[in-house]
């Protein structure tokens, strides 16, 4: 890792979800003459938004003021205990028809009705009226997206990791720094504007269902530059069965005769209390906090095993394996309705970021942030796009090769480092607050404070960013 490559643009956008490719396409179509390049970790379909394991997602979608009220109005309501800005869920709702239809119209593949239509579906939290569409081929959604930023001439870096953020002295967002996965270099990117899509932080937890390379560290390091965060320790876990880890429906614990193996071995009925929650657990597939059917979810949980497995028994079947997998983060980096972060120069999209939802979210509702706050935050970046000699690349190069004096890379040490926190991690996942956090918070602080090696000790900021909120 001696040699630095040093590259410049005018925005720089890191991540090649959904949020990150429609910032680009954002920033590209504002009519100036702006140099718009993406860092991706991966060299394809990547993040939460292309390693969805249904290979379809969701999207609220509101054609008139009394769909925008009863969203609202629904997203309002399920935010407790968590925080939600009204201002940011009201531009959801505004614009979420205007980009729906861009969707379609660039070719993403909908479901359709027996009448041919693009047809709408019942979402978690809100079942009625049906405001969801479901496009499938996420692959072929990533490329359709991909084409128009390319044919936009924008460029896209592949293979790079992000390991820190550059600053000038007035607390500017001048740049980042990237380790080169293929060839273990180092990458310096110089730029006027940098837009934040790099997802979320489940890839810290035993049991993930997105990418496992979202380990958060581009959350610890938005934290570390001083933007503010907000609902943190509020993400989505969904029961999946182990074996096949198709999705377990846990409300299916009220039909009669089913039994659950404790963590002493021994078999249970499930009591009449905890079944009656089933029809309100039904109406949403990840558990939520802060809700009267949380219960059915922690009951389930105080029976898993230290490894947070669960044995269960329906009638006529036999037993099998079910386990809570972490699916997304409802919380990140706060923003306003332009996508800043406070911090100039840098913005942020997509599920790196909070503040639109509280700690629980209306099914559809991300996949429409990353495309509302997509196009705001690219439009944003190419708006703050106005001095281009706000530094020399003299001076940029001179505060990179400071920084990367104080990086450490132990490759050694981050393996078996993280897989440590995924133990430690392991009985963490369930409904906020959880019992026995302040231990294991203790843990990784301990662990966070010897640590040499750059991505490891991110990734713990990041989970004490989750933790320490839920104590």
């Amino acid at each position: 890792m001696g040699k630095i490559i040093y590259r410049t643009c005018d925005i720089l956008i890191v991540g090649a979800g959904l949020a990150g490719l429609r910032a680009g396409i954002s920033a590209l179509s504002c009519g100036r003459d702006l140099h718009v390049r993406l860092a991706s970790q991966a060299w394809g379909p990547s993040g939460s938004s292309f390693t969805n394991p249904n290979h379809a997602l969701g999207m609220i979608v509101c054609h008139n003021d009394k769909e925008k009220e009863r969203f609202v109005k629904t997203a309002t309501a399920m935010a407790p205990p968590g925080i939600i800005q009204p201002d940011l869920t009201m531009a959801l709702a505004e614009e979420s028809g205007a980009l729906y239809q861009d969707m379609v119209q660039a070719g993403l593949s909908f479901k359709k009705n027996p009448r041919g239509k693009n047809r709408r579906h019942s979402a978690c939290f809100l079942q009625k009226p049906r405001m969801a569409y479901v496009f499938t081929g996420l692959a072929s959604a990533f490329f359709i997206m991909k084409k128009r930023f390319l044919h936009q001439k924008g460029q896209i870096w592949e293979g790079l990791s992000l390991i820190d953020l550059v600053k000038n002295d007035e607390n500017r967002i001048i740049g980042a720094i990237f380790v080169h996965q293929p060839s273990k270099q180092i990458w310096a990117i110089h730029c006027q504007a940098l837009v934040m899509a790099t997802g979320g932080s489940t890839g810290l937890f035993p049991r993930s269902l997105t990418d496992h390379g979202n380990l958060g560290i581009p959350l610890a390091l938005m934290h570390g530059a001083g933007a503010e965060m907000i609902n943190m320790n509020y993400l989505q876990y969904t029961w999946h069965d182990q074996e096949n880890l198709r999705p377990w429906p846990c409300w299916q614990i009220h039909i009669p005769g089913v039994l659950i193996r404790t963590r002493d071995n021994r078999e249970l009925p499930v009591p009449r209390q905890i079944a009656d929650l089933c029809a309100q657990r039904q109406t949403h597939v990840p558990l939520a906090h802060g809700t009267d059917d949380s219960a059915l979810d922690n009951y389930l949980l105080d029976h898993a095993t230290s490894h947070g497995t669960l044995g269960v028994k329906l009638p006529d079947q036999d037993w099998k394996s079910v386990a809570l997998h972490a699916h997304a983060m409802n919380g990140g980096v706060r923003i306003d309705t332009m996508a800043r972060t406070g911090i100039p120069g840098l913005f942020a999209c997509g599920e790196c970021t909070g503040g639109m939802h509280g700690a629980n979210r209306v099914g559809g509702a991300m996949v429409l942030s990353t495309q509302v706050f997509g196009k705001k935050a690219g439009a944003s970046a190419a708006r703050f796009v106005h001095d281009p000699d706000f530094e020399t690349g003299k001076r940029f190069k001179e505060r990179v090769k400071h920084q990367k004096a104080s990086h450490y890379d132990d490759p050694m040490e981050f393996e078996t480092g993280l897989a440590r926190l995924k133990t430690i991690l392991t009985g963490c996942e369930g409904p906020m607050p959880r019992p026995d956090i302040t231990p294991r918070l203790d843990m990784i602080r301990s662990m966070k404070a010897q640590a040499r090696d750059r991505r490891l000790h991110l990734a713990l900021s990041c989970a004490v960013l989750i933790l320490e909120k839920s104590t």
